[in-house]
């Protein structure tokens, strides 16, 4: 079912705004350099009407996105360097040159990080965002500076809430063997799956929600969300979704 009327081409990240009924989508088009985010007035019965485009050339490295709770919106801009070594080198050594925008304003909203990746806000107004190459979680304050970094256990992909306050991780079980099988190198398959509850204060440890090295449900997991007692499951390398419950100390 096509919710959008034909609007969004190849869609990245997305985020909904539940008290500016807006939903907005990172847009890479049919080529990145023309990336734009597509923002969606949603109405009292779900339905989308027709978006505004907006535009920023930073947007060709886009990942995610999440409201800014002024009615404005943040954009993860996983990688800051203009050329492909500059690229390689950002996720081989790894350089911390990735950063955070409102699309349109020039000032980065945070900088210096190592590959954005998911983002997301809290209900207490802070900004959660997934430094992939440091294997961490960021947590900045409402005007963009560290509050907290929460080292994991592996890379992190994208993040969400969590009823109980926690935040929902898919973390990178295999980077390399994930790449190699993205572009059908050498016969490669891709790598398990794994989703961790983690206190956004780094309060005790992560708790395992899905763990599925095998792939034997579901292969290189890179998103989690709640839905009820339920945790929806997407991957980048499968065409499906694992549903599972919710553990009840998680889902209150």
């Amino acid at each position: 079912m096509r919710l959008d009327a034909g609007a969004v081409t190849f869609p990245h990240g997305i985020a909904l705004d539940d008290a500016g009924a807006a939903l907005a989508v990172i847009d890479h088009r049919d080529r990145r350099e023309r990336s734009q985010l597509l923002v969606f007035p949603v109405g009292d019965n779900g339905a989308l009407a027709a978006p505004e485009a907006r535009k920023d050339d930073r947007l060709s490295r886009a990942n995610d996105v999440a409201p800014d709770g002024q009615g404005g919106w943040l954009v993860s801009i996983d990688q800051g360097s203009e050329s492909g070594l500059g690229r390689l080198l950002e996720v081989t050594v790894p350089l911390a040159r990735a950063k955070i925008i409102r699309p349109g304003q020039y000032a980065p909203f945070a900088e210096g990080l190592a590959f954005a990746n998911g983002i997301a806000r809290l209900n207490d107004g802070r900004i959660v965002v997934a430094e992939t190459r440091a294997d961490r979680l960021t947590v900045l304050t409402p005007d963009g500076t560290v509050a907290a970094r929460v080292p994991l256990d592996g890379p992190p992909d994208n993040v969400s809430a969590l009823p109980d306050g926690r935040l929902a991780v898919a973390v990178l079980t295999g980077g390399l063997q994930l790449m190699l099988s993205r572009q059908e190198w050498l016969g490669v398959d891709p790598p398990g799956s794994r989703v961790v509850a983690v206190d956004p204060d780094g309060a005790g440890p992560a708790r395992v929600l899905f763990d599925d090295p095998d792939s034997a449900i579901l292969a290189a997991a890179t998103s989690a969300v709640a839905a009820g007692d339920r945790l929806v499951i997407g991957s980048v390398a499968d065409s499906a979704l694992a549903v599972c419950p919710l553990p009840a100390a998680v889902s209150r």
